[in-house]
């Protein structure tokens, strides 16, 4: 069951990426998560759930979530709509009662900017 992959409701990043994993742009972590690498994608639809990104592009993109169970580390993330479902939603939806504007976030709910302007969500 380890080698399994995970299921991905959309489809499309399995579309963008064929069969995973593929060395050295799709490998598994110790938290049993798929790594993508140094990838760039442009208009589509991309479920997050289940994936670490590292140092990868959004563009123009629809991200889905409905676990939160992703991280990203230094990316970029550029004209894109995030489509919180389930957990996610409502985790959104919660914080939501309490905090003004996300720039009020307490530490360790709004991501860390780098200094290049990517972003990392641990």
């Amino acid at each position: 069951m380890p080698d399994e992959k995970p299921n991905l409701a959309f489809g499309s990043l399995a579309d963008l990426l064929g069969d995973l994993p593929t060395p050295p742009t799709a490998q598994r972590n110790a938290f049993e998560q798929y790594v993508i690498r140094d990838r760039v994608y442009r208009d589509s639809e991309i479920s997050l759930d289940g994936y670490r990104f590292v140092n990868c592009a959004f563009i123009n993109c629809t991200l889905r979530t409905s676990k939160g169970s992703f991280h990203m580390d230094r990316c970029f993330i550029h004209l894109c709509t995030v489509l919180p479902r389930g957990n996610a939603a409502r985790i959104i939806a919660l914080t939501a009662v309490f905090v003004g504007t996300w720039a009020e976030l307490p530490p360790g709910l709004s991501p860390k900017i780098e200094p290049d302007g990517s972003i990392t969500i641990p």
